[in-house]
């Protein structure tokens, strides 16, 4: 949810060095991918 990551990275700002992002694994090495655009719009978060 790119609207609560950008909420949470405005509001603690001061305490956040990095912001890791992985792919989960779920199941039998099935795959969970971000929703297209979602790790783009991280990018323009400031």
């Amino acid at each position: 949810d790119q609207e609560a990551v950008e909420k949470t990275i405005k509001k603690h700002h001061n305490e956040i060095a990095a912001l890791i992002t992985e792919p989960i694994l779920h199941g039998s090495a099935t795959c969970i991918t971000p929703k297209e655009g979602f790790l783009k719009s991280l990018n323009i978060i400031k």
